[in-house]
C-alpha cells in the first residue's frame, strides 16, 4: 500500500469481541462491509463502521484487504463447525467445574485457531480444560481470552457502552 493521498482510513470493528481498529485501504470501502486484517487474534474479519476524520495516529493503523470467495466459504464452514462443537465445549467446562461464563466461541479466519472469550469473577485455572478442548477441536487449537465483566457489553452490538 502506498502512503500517499489515495489512502483512506476507516474505523472497523472486530466481529468477535467488538474491538475497534483503524484500517487503511487504497480503495473506498462501503460501510458495514466485511474486510480482513491482522487483529490481536490473527488475520480475521472486521466490519467497516465509519470513515476516519481528522488527525490519525499512523502507528495504530493496520492494513486491510477484501475478503475473497474462499475466505467467505471457509468462514461459513468454520462457523458451522463451531455450532456443532459448542455443546461439547460447554460440557467440558461443566465437567471441569470452572466458574466462568462463555461469551463467544469464534473461529479465526484461517481456521487453525479458535478463540474462546469468557468472563469470570476471578482467576480460572483452565489448563486441563484447554487440553480437553484441543482434543475435541482438533486440528484447530484453542486460545482462551478473559475479559472483565464490565467489558462484556461491547461484545454484544445491541447493548450500549453503559451495559444497558
Amino acid at each position: 500500500m502506498n502512503e500517499n493521498n489515495d489512502v483512506k482510513y476507516y474505523y472497523a470493528k472486530h466481529v468477535f469481541c467488538g474491538e475497534t481498529y483503524i484500517v487503511a485501504s487504497d480503495k473506498i470501502l462501503k460501510l458495514n462491509s466485511d474486510i480482513k486484517a491482522d487483529t490481536q487474534f490473527g488475520e480475521d474479519i472486521l466490519k467497516v463502521v465509519f470513515p476516519c476524520c481528522g488527525s490519525i495516529n499512523k502507528d495504530k493503523v493496520i492494513a486491510c484487504s477484501e475478503l475473497t470467495v474462499e475466505d467467505i466459504a471457509n468462514n461459513e464452514l468454520n462457523n458451522k463447525r463451531i455450532q456443532e462443537l459448542y455443546p461439547d465445549i460447554i460440557k467440558c467446562i461443566e465437567d471441569e467445574n470452572l466458574s466462568m461464563k462463555v461469551l463467544d466461541v469464534h473461529p479465526i479466519l484461517g481456521g487453525d485457531k479458535i478463540a474462546l472469550l469468557y468472563s469470570s469473577d476471578g482467576r480460572v485455572d483452565f489448563r486441563n480444560l484447554v487440553v480437553k478442548l484441543n482434543e475435541i477441536i482438533r486440528p484447530s487449537r484453542v486460545q482462551m481470552y478473559q475479559i472483565a465483566i464490565r467489558e462484556t457489553a461491547r461484545c454484544f452490538p445491541t447493548v450500549g457502552i453503559c451495559g444497558r
